[in-house]
């Protein structure tokens, strides 16, 4: 099917929208990289956000050529797997990392399971490492299996056996839409009990509205392809003198997909705006190529794909919640707590094994030497400060007037460090 074969007003109003869609997420992405100011959320969001003209492009030069379609279906379909990944790894940045994430899990009840593992598993701890291993494999998978889905895809149609308005047991479609459906499905089930465990924790950052945008992207387009099959199936899109019922139910998926990528970028903008990142008092943020340069770089994905299918960073030892504060974890281990199996196993030791604690306790020795440790601390210090010759601070005008003018610059200040932490 090439260009001229549809008519031509067909081809234009699809390219219309889809460049619409693409300017719009075009001006969103250039939003984020002047605003750059949080990096580890900010990647992520950008990658995102270009998933909206990535489907808008591709299925536009889909409506051009079938030749070209054969190529960048499968770089659409890729790049949709790893939004799955981007906007995972989006939800463990906002919470501040796995590390914090699984401690603030680690005091709270465990969360029922949906339907239908709850049928043979009553509940989930969240806040064990092991499970959050799994939930991250769980949706991860689709990321791994996706690409090659679409290799097989590939090779399928190489050998012709691989059309969509064939849904019978010969056909490739039929069992790579099963296999898809399943790892698509698993994925959204580790997704949703994602969103179970931490929702309110995740009200604050719009978590609901950007789940939903990538949502109704990868899952209704997909379902759209399904039931344009079933109208081919069923005859209601039947076979016409110039074009087989295939091309068009191709065009008609394509060309929707044109369109309803423009109602997608105005919902990315929204969702994922970058005045979410824009924090009153802080100017910092990145140079404009070296923003550019984080958001599509790809050494983050690599590590953290190897880290999460060695596995060897998530026991016990690595997430212990009381690690998280030196002293309350000075205190545990003072007082007989101890580590087995690698880390996998917690035990506390008999009283007298543990012997008396002499940091932070509040027993007799405790509390008190902890007190005279820092009153004589703190002594030592204002010693030591005079010896120095210490002053107190004083304010300097000027210095105070360039931050202020920084703090009111539209963009940022790109001289100031961006914010990391968070």
């Amino acid at each position: 099917m090439a260009l001229a074969d549809l008519p031509s007003a067909w081809v234009i109003v699809a390219g219309i929208f889809s460049a619409t869609a693409s300017m719009i997420s075009l001006a969103a992405t250039i939003m984020h990289l002047k605003h750059y100011r949080r990096p580890n959320a900010q990647r992520f969001v950008v990658r995102i956000i270009w998933m909206v003209p990535i489907y808008a492009v591709s299925s536009w030069i889909s409506l051009v050529s079938l030749n070209a379609a054969f190529y960048v279906d499968a770089l659409r379909d890729i790049y949709e797997a790893f939004v799955v990944y981007c906007f995972f790894n989006l939800l463990v940045t906002y919470l501040g990392g796995e590390r914090e994430l699984l401690n603030k899990l680690h005091a709270r009840p465990p969360v029922e399971y949906i339907w239908p593992v709850r049928l043979w598993a009553r509940e989930m701890d969240a806040g064990d490492p092991y499970t959050f291993l799994s939930i991250k494999r769980g949706i991860l998978q689709f990321v791994y299996i996706k690409p090659i889905l679409s290799l097989l895809t590939m090779l399928l149609k190489v050998f012709g056996a691989y059309n969509e308005d064939n849904l019978s047991p010969t056909s490739g479609y039929l069992w790579i839409t099963l296999v898809y459906n399943v790892t698509f499905s698993w994925c959204l089930y580790c997704l949703s009990m994602f969103f179970l465990a931490l929702h309110r924790d995740l009200e604050p950052f719009r978590a609901v509205p950007k789940f939903f945008c990538i949502k109704a992207i990868i899952f209704f387009s997909f379902w759209q392809g399904v039931g344009i099959s079933l109208l081919v199936k069923l005859g209601v899109i039947h076979s016409t003198d110039v074009f087989p019922s295939g091309h068009i139910a191709l065009a008609v998926q394509n060309s929707l997909i044109c369109m309803e990528m423009v109602p997608a970028a105005f919902g990315h903008w929204y969702a994922f705006s970058y005045r979410d990142y824009i924090t009153p008092g802080l100017s910092g943020r990145l140079p404009l190529y070296y923003a550019f340069r984080d958001a599509f770089g790809h050494v983050d994905v690599w590590q953290d794909t190897l880290e999460t299918v060695a596995g060897t960073q998530f026991n016990y030892r690595t997430f212990e919640p009381a690690d998280g504060v030196a002293a309350s974890w000075q205190k545990r281990i003072n007082t007989g707590l101890r580590y087995s199996q690698g880390g996998r196993n917690k035990y506390w030791l008999a009283d007298e094994e543990a012997g008396p604690s002499s940091y932070g306790s509040s027993g007799p020795g405790g509390a008190g030497n902890s007190d005279r440790f820092h009153n004589h601390w703190g002594d030592d210090m204002d010693a030591e400060q005079g010896m120095l010759g210490f002053v107190a601070a004083t304010q300097d005008v000027e210095a105070e007037g360039l931050y202020a003018e920084a703090r009111d610059m539209m963009y940022g200040d790109f001289n100031s460090p961006p914010d990391c932490t968070r």
